[in-house]
């Protein structure tokens, strides 16, 4: 036949017999190569016989397919690589019998174990979206489909493999349908495809409830074979993504709030619960494409690209249905669920916090599951992640609130003030953190195993809060307001208690190099000095030149810091009034300083960086109520405890966590009552610089001090060591230069 491409086949009375025993050859099994001798000869006659010869052969193939679905598989793939080679024709009589012979084939109980089943299902969407006769075609094969869910909605005992089976070819031939085909289909019947689909999921996952121990459900392997098609999330993953694909190509057609209720209802495991958020949030937007929740398989990626843009699945009031009553409520067991699920929450949370809804994400629900996840969530980055969300909410509130003061102090930007949100007092950043304290050390004292982790997380939101990092130092400006100070006085109060005195100094290395042609006095020093220099974390970056220059005996205006570190980071581009500690210098960090003869040119990218940075973050009374710099008596009464109880808490390990406690007790201001009580004790009752110089004589006459033993004993009391070394540590700071 390929020597003589004008023969005809049945020239030399070439009948249905001849044809039938050829097929037999190859079912029989006997050799295989020669069954693909076969299948090539076969291939390249069919499309010149007559229809009549054509259609009885591919039903004699079709009809051996329960005991040769190998031979026939074979056959098929045989079949659409020559036609994907040559393009070969077929009559629309012979092109339906052949769909008939591959949708059998895909719907094999066995058909999973074939390894050309990808192919055979390239091949059937090809041919399907042959016209004029394709739409038919796809419309009987859907037809099909429904009559199988239909079926298996009802059925509380079926074939689970077969009823998958049947959920993915459901979603195959609805992606090889034009848009406007698939649109008609899915709205049908009132809707019938989108009740159908999601009803046989709900079929499934009650199945499951009520027959999970009894189910044969295996674990997952490494390839995709039938034992994976058993496993539970691959099964609910691909219902999943069916119902988006149906929900989202119609735009008249939407899920309900009764309807997620249902679902949500049904998915109770940890690993359930993620895969419907998962669902809800990527069904809450436009123009997505076509969405494959669970693993990434060959015949879903044919998909991508049919429909061009998928719509939501449910209308702007059943998401906030569903972020407020589903995503915020408190039976979703976040210590179980991972990042994936946090992620659905944070996507739409920002949806709506985008939006016109924006105080939906500010308070209630939204602020309520925020502080919840923090506390509870068993996956640290989900509690990072949530952290961060939870500060930036707050901070949002404070920015806009100091925005509209500034506003409103000038008549001319009046009409800019911003919409503030008005928080409950008891949804107040404050209040909210005392109370998780006030929870946690409750937790603690009755030995709840949990509480350690919750009071983890609680220093950790108030170190992040003030802005203070452990681990680098950095971010300590934040920790002193200094646009809220009008003394030396209130300067020194507002100090963090971890930054008073000699002992928070750090040690740096200093590289400095001279350039260019230097003055006759420069010239007798060597051209690269290296050397250390003490500096504080609350200094400017222009105090530290000051120090380079006497140390180099150069002028200060002349002297540049342009790198740290290995160049790490580039200090060329930072102004003057930079703080240290934010920078990252932290204990050991090597500096290179250029020394010019000449001045520096003008720093633009150091001014326009200042000029684009914005003011955010809260404020001390924000974080800690009160009027003052840093925590009020009761906050640090509150601290203090926890600190006591996690040193009684012998069951875990709570070494990091009082680490955190003592690092947020040294990032803020002491504690002004503890101070008073240790000046009145000592009997000196004001700092000495804020004497007058009369006080000050007086002061430096008194010879006779009144023991106070009593107060003293009762101020450093050995029962409650954290208070005492706290005590202590002013001590010391008072006693420091």
């Amino acid at each position: 036949a390929r020597k003589f491409p004008n023969l005809v086949p049945n020239q030399y009375c070439l009948n249905s017999d001849h044809l039938n025993l050829a097929w037999k050859t190859c079912a029989s099994k006997l050799d295989a190569a020669v069954s693909a001798e076969v299948y090539e000869l076969i291939v390249v006659i069919l499309p010149h016989l007559p229809n009549e010869l054509a259609v009885d052969l591919l039903n004699t193939i079709r009809n051996s397919c329960h005991d040769s679905l190998f031979e026939v598989g074979e056959f098929c793939f045989t079949l659409a690589a020559s036609f994907k080679d040559e393009g070969i024709y077929l009559s629309d009589e012979v092109r339906s019998v052949l769909l008939t012979l591959l949708w059998s084939v895909l719907t094999h109980p066995d058909a999973s174990t074939l390894k050309c089943y990808d192919e055979v299902k390239a091949f059937m969407t090809q041919e399907l979206r042959v016209e004029p006769n394709g739409t038919q075609q796809r419309q009987v094969f859907l037809d099909v489909c429904k009559e199988a869910l239909a079926k298996n909605s009802t059925c509380t005992n079926c074939q689970e493999i077969s009823a998958l089976r049947m959920v993915r070819l459901t979603r195959f031939i609805l992606e090889a349908c034009s848009r406007e085909q698939a649109v008609r289909m899915v709205a049908t019947n009132d809707n019938e495809l989108a009740t159908l689909t999601f009803d046989e999921l709900v079929a499934y996952l009650r199945r499951r409830t009520f027959h999970e121990s009894h189910s044969l459900i295996k674990k997952t392997s490494s390839n995709l074979t039938v034992s994976e098609e058993f496993q539970h999330s691959f099964a609910l993953d691909k219902r999943l993504g069916i119902l988006r694909v149906v929900y989202g190509i119609s735009e008249t057609v939407d899920v309900s709030s009764k309807q997620l209720d249902t679902l949500w209802q049904l998915c109770v495991e940890p690993e359930d619960r993620e895969a419907i958020m998962i669902f809800l949030a990527n069904s809450s937007y436009d123009d997505g494409p076509p969405v494959a929740i669970g693993p990434l398989l060959p015949d879903d990626s044919s998909a991508a690209g049919v429909h061009q843009a998928l719509t939501a699945a449910y209308s702007e009031e059943v998401k906030v249905y569903a972020f407020q009553q589903l995503f915020c409520s408190q039976n979703v067991q976040w210590e179980h669920l991972g990042p994936k699920a946090y992620q659905s929450f944070q996507g739409l949370f920002k949806s709506l916090r985008k939006s016109i809804r924006s105080s939906l994400t500010s308070n209630g629900p939204a602020l309520d599951a925020l502080w919840r996840i923090c506390l509870v969530a068993g996956n640290d980055y989900v509690t990072s992640q949530a952290m961060k969300d939870l500060l930036s909410v707050y901070s949002a509130m404070s920015e806009s609130k100091r925005h509209n003061e500034a506003n409103a102090q000038n008549a001319w930007t009046k009409k800019n003030v911003v919409p503030e949100l008005s928080l409950d007092p008891k949804e107040r950043f404050s209040h909210k953190i005392f109370h998780c304290l006030t929870d946690v050390r409750q937790g603690l004292q009755r030995a709840d195993p949990l509480a350690v982790r919750s009071a983890e997380r609680c220093i950790r939101i108030l170190n992040a809060a003030v802005g203070h990092n452990p681990a680098t130092d950095t971010k300590v400006s934040a920790l002193v307001k200094t646009d809220i100070i009008d003394s030396i006085g209130l300067l020194v109060s507002s100090i963090p208690h971890g930054y008073r005195g000699q002992g928070c100094y750090k040690t740096i290395n200093a590289v400095a190099r001279r350039t260019g042609d230097q003055s006759s006095r420069s010239r007798t020093r060597p051209q690269t000095e290296r050397f250390s220099i003490q500096i504080h974390p609350l200094e400017t970056l222009n105090s530290l030149k000051t120090k380079v220059a006497l140390a180099c005996d150069h002028p200060p205006d002349l002297v540049k810091p342009i790198s740290m570190d290995n160049n790490k980071r580039n200090l060329n581009i930072e102004a003057d009034f930079s703080i240290v500690g934010d920078l990252g210098i932290t204990e050991g960090t090597e500096i290179v300083f250029l020394l010019s003869p000449n001045p520096f040119p003008e720093n633009k990218q150091a001014q326009n960086k200042h000029h684009n940075e914005k003011r955010s973050g809260l404020r001390p009374d924000e974080i800690f109520g009160g009027s003052g710099h840093g925590p009020t008596d009761d906050f640090f009464n509150a601290l203090l405890d926890v600190l006591e109880a996690l040193g009684l808490a012998s069951y875990h390990k709570t070494d990091t966590t009082q680490a955190l406690v003592w690092d947020l007790l040294h990032s803020v201001p002491s504690n002004a009552g503890i101070v008073e009580r240790v000046r009145s004790i000592s009997q000196v009752p004001s700092l000495i610089f804020l004497k007058t110089d009369n006080e000050q004589d007086n002061s430096s006459m008194t010879i006779d001090i009144e023991r106070r033993d009593d107060e003293w004993s009762q101020l450093l009391n050995p029962e409650h060591y954290a208070r005492s070394l706290y005590v202590l540590q002013i001590i010391d700071s008072f006693l420091q230069p």
